[in-house]
């Protein structure tokens, strides 16, 4: 059975997780009929551990389509003063056993300190395909599929973009998504052809050849992607440059439509800059915004019609602000968000707390918070990838210093949501 956190400590009923999804259900349908949500979240909490993987960094981190693995991408380093050694994997992680199912080395090789091959050989944006046979990640340069079951390498493909070049345009991958039902992977390139440009290409898995291509002349730095619940349409984040203070009247989502390969509409999500983007239907897209000495107690979600452009909802949460992060389970109905706090300190930010909420749609009730996440000092922020079902989360820090953390929402009656 699993304990959560003392902080997160509740007194909980004996249920079964089928108990949290009728109340989901019955607050949507009527708000006489049953508990509410918001009585069902005081019995709900919020559990969690440590992944680790002796003497290797967790690097990038999947879940099944079915929820119930997680697909890591790692790295082992060895060095000396003229070279290093190095050895990357991607490992399978059961949730119900908490065990390792799978660990398979990808790549290794011996390379000399400057090899300019050194800034492609971590593991980045690891995916799942939506029917869970074949994982995707980028590594070594290039875009590895993997049978996920073996982990052996079926193709690659050369993306044939000069990644990390040498001087001061270079191009850099800001992100990898694959699409829902589709055999399909989408790339996002910032610095390409020029500093102040950008590439989204969308390739076929089996062909590897390009399907669709959208070159943009916009400043990429930090640039993130979605795909909508069919797979017809993908957002694009543009956050705006902080150096230019562009705030309302600066467009920083892009929508496009890839069953019309064009351009569908652009989204000025105002003052706050959008610093990430997730669909919650085929036709609404929900943002997290920037949250710094500026905009402090801002921070919201918004909501939006991706056919009008129009807002259509905003979820607020005084003074500590959602940001920076969102994300929505499968089915639309587990709304993930980032809450936590920062503080000005000596024309910086200083990380105050790190904890994140869930929510469900279309209530928009709280269903729990995580207590506050890891020690903070000085720490950077980590990076969060929720499981389709909702029942899970996991968190990555940009460091080797701090091991990824999974955290697993505790239903009415304490059950792990995986017995």
């Amino acid at each position: 059975m699993c304990t959560a956190r003392s902080s997160m400590s509740v007194k909980l009923r004996r249920a079964g997780w089928t108990v949290l999804a009728v109340l989901l259900i019955s607050a949507m349908m009527s708000a006489a009929a049953g508990v509410s949500l918001a009585d069902a979240s005081r019995n709900t909490g919020v559990t969690s551990y440590r992944l680790e993987i002796p003497g290797s960094t967790i690097q990038t981190a999947a879940f099944s389509p079915d929820g119930r693995f997680l697909a890591a991408g790692h790295i082992k380093f060895k060095h000396d003063e003229h070279q290093y050694e190095f050895a990357t994997g991607i490992a399978i992680w059961d949730l119900a056993s908490r065990k390792w199912v799978a660990d398979k080395i990808v790549d290794s090789a011996t390379l000399r300190y400057g090899s300019p091959r050194h800034r492609t050989i971590e593991p980045e944006f690891l995916n799942y395909t939506s029917d869970g046979k074949r994982l995707v990640v980028f590594q070594g340069g290039v875009i590895r599929i993997l049978d996920a079951a073996s982990l052996a390498e079926e193709s690659h493909i050369d993306l044939d973009l000069p990644l990390y070049a040498e001087g001061n345009e270079q191009a850099t991958l800001w992100d990898v998504k694959v699409p829902p039902g589709d055999s399909k992977l989408a790339v996002l390139v910032g610095g390409f052809p020029s500093h102040n440009s950008g590439l989204l290409r969308v390739y076929d898995i089996f062909t590897k050849r390009v399907t669709f291509e959208w070159k943009i002349e916009a400043y990429l730095n930090g640039a993130s992607m979605s795909f909508s619940s069919d797979g017809s349409k993908i957002s694009v984040v543009v956050p705006e440059r902080i150096m230019h203070r562009r705030g309302e009247g600066h467009p920083d989502v892009a929508l496009l439509d890839l069953k019309l390969a064009s351009l569908k509409l652009w989204l000025d999500t105002g003052p706050d800059t959008a610093l990430s983007a997730v669909f919650v239907d085929n036709n609404q897209l929900v943002t997290a915004h920037m949250w710094n000495e500026r905009h402090m107690k801002r921070g919201s979600l918004k909501f939006w019609d991706v056919n009008t452009g129009k807002m259509t909802r905003e979820i607020s949460d005084a003074p500590s602000g959602i940001h920076r992060q969102v994300d929505i389970s499968r089915d639309g109905r587990i709304l993930f968000g980032y809450i936590g706090q920062q503080e000005n300190a000596y024309h910086s930010m200083k990380t105050v707390d790190q904890r994140f909420r869930l929510w469900e749609l279309p209530s928009g009730n709280v269903i729990v918070d995580s207590a506050d996440i890891v020690p903070i000092a000085k720490l950077t922020l980590p990076q969060f990838r929720l499981s389709p079902d909702g029942k899970t989360a996991v968190a990555l820090w940009p460091t080797s210093l701090v091991q990824p953390e999974v955290f697993e929402i505790v239903p009415p009656g304490g059950a792990c949501p995986y017995q």
